[in-house]
């Protein structure tokens, strides 16, 4: 929870809130830039909450960041499904065609090209 002080411009967060912000960041499921960027938080105090909350501060512990963070694994992993739904999508509309058209020349020579054309060939009796 977030609390503005009289004055509206300090803010101050809660213990459970500084506490769950860093279990994510252990986690690794965010970076401290994203935690400054989508909470309005100077790195400065997320670096204080981490030295007052971490797990792996108060055991000596290192740390080191990844560039990719869940949230930007997630979101690369959301951008492939679309873009394989979208190549699927293509495929089926070029496969729903070609069958219209065997249908079609199938009617116009009078035979079931779709059988004709997926029987097997006699072996010659030579």
């Amino acid at each position: 929870m977030i609390k503005y002080s009289k004055h509206g411009s300090r803010r101050r967060f809660s213990e459970e809130f500084r506490t769950q912000r860093v279990r994510e960041y252990e986690r690794g499921e965010i970076t401290i830039s994203e935690i400054c960027r989508l909470y309005k938080v100077s790195s400065t105090s997320v670096y204080k909450w981490l030295k007052k909350y971490s797990y792996f501060y108060q055991n000596n512990l290192v740390v080191v960041e990844e560039q990719d963070s869940m949230t930007k694994k997630l979101k690369a992993a959301e951008e492939r499904i679309a873009e394989l739904e979208r190549t699927l999508g293509q495929k089926q509309i070029k496969v729903d065609y070609l069958e219209t058209l065997v249908n079609v020349a199938g009617e116009y020579f009078g035979t079931d090209l779709k059988k004709t054309l997926s029987t097997k060939p006699l072996k010659n009796s030579d």
